[in-house]
Formats: structure tokens, sequence, C-alpha cells
């Protein structure tokens, strides 16, 4: 410790403890630091992951409305062939199974 007079007023000088108080100095300690710092990575990190699996979601969906899509379309394709295979077989019904007794007479002279 040294001591420095200077006119009428006297300073005391520790040298080891300035060379202790040189550097980074924080308003709280080290170790609230590096949990900051791993609170804001966990952070980041789950985030990122949330994002993946949103992305990921948004994916599925845009598969399973496509599939949708073509099962309609097919489903419609399919119904309007059942629908001209019924008429096909409504005019094989009305043709041969004619149930109005006034067209009896013009099949018979056909």
């Amino acid at each position: 410790m040294e001591r420095i007079i200077n006119g009428g007023n006297t300073y005391n000088l520790d040298i080891v403890s300035m060379s202790k108080n040189v550097g980074i100095q924080l308003p709280f300690g080290w170790d609230i630091l590096i949990v900051i710092i791993g609170a804001a990575s966990g952070a980041i990190w789950y985030y990122a992951n949330f994002e993946n699996k949103v992305n990921a979601l948004e994916d599925k969906m845009n598969e399973a409305s496509n599939k949708i899509e073509e099962l309609v379309e097919k489903h419609i394709v399919d119904e309007e062939l059942r629908y001209t295979e019924m008429e096909e077989q409504i005019k094989w019904y009305q043709k041969e199974f004619n149930l109005n007794p006034l067209s009896w007479k013009k099949r018979k002279n056909k």
C-alpha cells in the first residue's frame, strides 16, 4: 500500500486491489450470466425445433390435401361411369319391359 501526499490531502493507493478489479465488471455474477446465456440458447433451440415441426405439419397437410383431391377426382370419374351404366340399364329395361299398354300394339307391329 502506498501513501501519496498531494498538498494537504493524503491518498492511500492499493496496487493489489487495482489489479484484481481490472477486467469486465458485471452488475451480477458470472454464474448468472451463464444461466442467462443458457436460457437464451435453449429458447432459440426450442423455437427452431418448433418451427421445424410446424413446417413438417404444413408439408403433411399439403400432401394430405393433394391426396384428398386425387381421391375426389377419382370418385367423381367412377360415379360418372356408374351413372352412364345405370342409364344404359334403365334404357334397356324401358325397352324390354315396357309397361305402357298403348305401346304394346306398336311393339307387336315391329
